[in-house]
């Protein structure tokens, strides 16, 4: 039983006492208190041995400091505890630790501090909604402070969860109850302690206490509680009708629990008919607000029996697909047709928790793929395949790819690895089977276990480069570049770690792009001795791009979309986790990721699950890091200012000339006649030159000094260093896109490639310009495009304008094009032409 308490209220303390011995007649009781930390339990536990009696009590516990309101309110409480004989349990946080949380947050303590503490839940929206709204009545806050407050609110919470499942763990006394008794805020409506007790251990009976803003009790709030209203399993009959561009759908939803319960669907759904048992159903048209209208997009459901079910049938059609390709793979959601079919977001009725399905597609020749195991596929004429999945544990709604494919397969241990492709391209299939077999068994000695039991390879009719869990879809354009096999279809597999295996927050940033980025590519780069190059490629991203206001801090990125968000999202993060790596060691990296991958599969965390676990094994505080390189944007520019010898030492004066203060680990090498050797230097460094001293061995001359020489540190790259190409076009704080002459023969195709160009870069289109500039790129046959054919001193161009010639190579006849970065003044700017008859 839990009991809301307004503090010092005498009355509430009364029926507290009578309530206790109420549960005490009908076997031993335990009483849980707010008012004690858990570090108090031992002398507490001199109480419950008889040891210290009711008048020692007050003196014993140190009551006006542990708790401070008044005893005389509290005392037939504990008059009552020492009756009955109660065993009181203290549930509370440390004081210490909530205040540090309330001004620092979680990210505020260290390691050890962490691992004291319960697990902590923060998603849940209803408890935070109530909270906040608490928290603001008492001292309203800024935004910041709030979110802080919060997490002190609910550490409160689960600690006194966790305290009170802990004592029923390890006190087995048959017929066992308890009284609960904490503030109001902890526990009225059940969201605060009561649910975060039930979701640790399945008590038989709960009942709840608490009152309303009045100082008097009130009523029974809840007892027992009866099991809210939820989807058990959804059961899919997808029919596919290509030819018509439509799939007719049914799903069978089964229910369990009581009362009220809301689904998602698509719009454009066109309802055919409903059945079910124990459940009131209503459709709604969010556009119309009719009930029921002729399409739906959200269903009511009322449980009023178990077990119950609702059979819903509805059809989607779709338009003959139009526009650009490229276009079209962004932004379309669902479609059937000649091409295939896909179908993703709300295609089946969702509820807030993904629930297991189990689908089955039918009514054409396509072949079907999702998440999870195919149980069947059985082929029923020329013009028929039926195929079943089973998703038991979805970690988001299932997408459904199908279409007219050849299908191959290998087993790689317990996963099975698909290949779904078009005829014309199944050739790529053993080398797509290879691969991805060989990556799931690296990452899974890597990460531990594979999360789901099977990954598909699926070639889309739009040129697509998607992860979803359990499978990639690759455009067909895409599959046929000979590099994907050895590069991107990595990157998916390991996506099924990071991303669609352990979950991002929607609080905090992206981080999976960054670490699936630097599992699969830089590891990829290295093992062929080409991680200095790969880790370079990113600083000259960075450079390029992201300049101003597009230099946004990591916790702000969510997801990828220009040049700017590539090169902070995939390149400074996958930098950030190399320089993580090197911080904490190669066994407390190893051991973090593990346990990431293990604890928190199917998960939502941030960036600061990562920080957490990894100060756990790395055994030391790394907010100093997160702060800096996750909260914060920007990156040093770091300058080597001099270099003096001293005796048998180095010293060396090191500056950031972007002003700002960096705590950096810099690897150092030395050169001398006696060859290499390296160090790794741990210094602050900010506009004023900061020393560091290294130690030489003795009688060693020194020649050379170079800081960072493999690009382990993130940075801006110095003059010497930066990229004198494409990047920096593209990367220019004003990028033109300059259409060819009218007469060129090809001018609506450097017209449609300018519309996609000027998308991707925010460039602006023109039809011509005076002069050349910074970030001009230029298409086809213009008076500018000859001025930089004049300027592009390593290419021949050959005189029958389809072929060129740079050294000894030529590339001549249909597909010949040429991409050529010519400096002009302040800059680069690109010459384009595709010559192709």
């Amino acid at each position: 039983m839990f009991m809301g308490e307004q503090h010092g209220t005498k009355e509430h303390h009364i029926l507290q006492a009578k309530l206790l011995e109420t549960l005490a007649e009908d076997g031993p009781v335990v009483l849980g208190c707010e008012y004690f930390p858990r570090s108090m339990q031992p002398v507490l536990d001199a109480f419950n041995r008889g040891e210290v009696t009711f008048e020692q009590f007050r003196a014993h516990v140190n009551w006006d400091k542990t708790w401070g309101f008044p005893w005389e309110a509290y005392a037939p409480l504990f008059k009552a505890a020492a009756k009955v004989k109660a065993t009181i349990v203290a549930l509370n946080a440390e004081k210490a630790t909530v205040r540090q949380v309330r001004m620092k947050g979680f990210e505020g303590l260290g390691w050890k501090e962490l691992l004291k503490l319960p697990r902590v839940d923060l998603e849940r929206p209803d408890h935070r909604k109530r909270s906040n709204e608490a928290l603001q009545k008492v001292h309203p806050m800024p935004e910041q402070m709030l979110r802080r407050y919060y997490q002190a609110f609910t550490l409160w919470d689960d600690t006194m969860a966790d305290s009170l499942c802990e004592h029923f763990l390890r006190d087995r006394r048959p017929n066992l109850r308890a009284l609960v008794v904490a503030g109001r805020a902890h526990i009225e409506t059940g969201t605060g302690i009561p649910d975060r007790v039930t979701r640790r251990l399945p008590f038989e009976r709960l009942i709840v206490v608490g009152g309303d803003d009045d100082p008097s009790l009130g009523d029974v709030v809840v007892g027992p509680t009866p099991p809210p209203a939820e989807v058990v399993r959804h059961q899919i009959e997808v029919i596919l009708d290509p030819a018509g561009r439509s799939a007719t759908i049914s799903d069978r939803i089964e229910l369990r629990g009581f009362g009220e319960l809301e689904l998602k669907l698509a719009p454009g759904m066109t309802l055919v008919g409903t059945t079910g048992q124990g459940v009131e159903a209503c459709f709604f048209d969010e556009t119309q607000g009719k009930a029921p209208p002729s399409t739906i997009e959200r269903v009511h459901l009322t449980v009023g029996q178990n077990p119950a079910w609702l059979e819903v049938t509805y059809r989607a059609q779709f338009e003959e697909l139009q526009g650009s390709r490229h276009a079209l793979s962004r932004s379309l959601a669902r479609y059937v047709g000649p091409e295939g079919a896909y179908l993703s977001g709300a295609w089946y009725p969702q509820d807030a928790a993904p629930s297991p399905v189990e689908v089955t597609v039918t009514g054409s020749a396509f072949e079907a793929v999702t998440t999870g195991k195919r149980t069947k596929r059985v082929r029923h004429g020329e013009a028929n395949v039926e195929t079943t999945w089973v998703c038991e544990r979805p970690f988001e709604p299932l997408t459904l790819v199908a279409g007219p494919y050849q299908v191959r397969e290998r087993q790689q241990g317990a996963t099975t690895i698909y290949a779904y492709f078009y005829a014309e391209d199944i050739g790529l299939a053993p080398r797509y089977l290879e691969q991805a077999g060989g990556a799931v068994e690296r990452f899974s000695e890597e990460l531990g276990p594979y999360p789901f039991p099977a990954f598909a390879v699926v070639e889309h009719f739009l040129p697509t480069g998607y992860g979803f869990p359990g499978f990639t879809l690759l455009g067909k354009h895409v599959v046929r570049l000979p590099f994907i096999a050895d590069t991107s279809l990595i990157h998916e597999v390991a996506h099924c770690w990071w991303g669609n295996g352990v979950l991002v927050s929607p609080r905090g940033g992206n981080w999976c792009e960054a670490l699936t980025s630097y599992v699969a590519d830089h590891a990829g780069a290295e093992a062929k001795g080409e991680g200095s190059r790969y880790r370079w490629e990113h600083l000259a991203d960075y450079g390029a791009y992201a300049k101003g206001e597009k230099e946004l801090a990591l916790a702000d990125f969510k997801s990828r979309h220009d040049g700017a968000t590539r090169a902070v999202g995939y390149g400074k993060g996958a930098m950030v986790f190399h320089m993580l790596r090197r911080q904490v060691g190669e066994e407390a990296w190893r051991k973090g990721l593990r346990r990431l991958a293990s604890k928190q599969m199917g998960q939502e965390i941030g960036w600061i699950s990562i920080r957490f676990t990894l100060e756990m094994y790395a055994k030391q505080k790394l907010g100093w890091f997160f702060q800096q390189w996750v909260s914060r944007p920007g990156a040093p520019e770091l300058e080597l200012v001099s270099a003096e010898r001293r005796g048998d030492e180095l010293v060396l004066r090191i500056a950031a000339r972007d002003g700002a203060k960096w705590r950096l680990r810099i690897p150092v090498a030395l050169e001398g006649p006696g060859g290499e050797w390296r160090q790794d230097v741990d210094v602050t460094v900010s506009g004023d030159p900061s020393e560091v001293t290294l130690k030489l061995p003795q009688g060693e001359a020194i020649e050379r000094v170079t800081l960072d020489p493999d690009h382990d540190v993130f940075r801006r790259l110095l003059p010497p260093e930066q990229p004198r190409g494409i990047r920096r076009a593209l990367g220019a704080e004003r990028v033109t896109i300059v259409l060819p002459d009218p007469t060129d023969p090809h001018h609506a195709a450097y017209a449609a490639l300018a519309k996609q160009l000027a998308a991707r870069s925010g460039g602006e289109v023109v039809e011509g310009a005076p002069s050349l500039e910074p970030g001009m790129i230029v298409l086809g046959q213009s008076p500018l495009g000859r001025k930089l054919r004049g300027r592009a001193k390593a290419v021949v161009f050959e005189e029958q304008g389809y072929g060129y010639r740079e050294g000894a190579a030529a590339v001549r006849g249909p597909g010949a094009g040429l991409v050529a970065a010519v400096p002009v003044k302040g800059g680069v700017a690109l010459l384009v032409e595709g010559h192709s008859p």
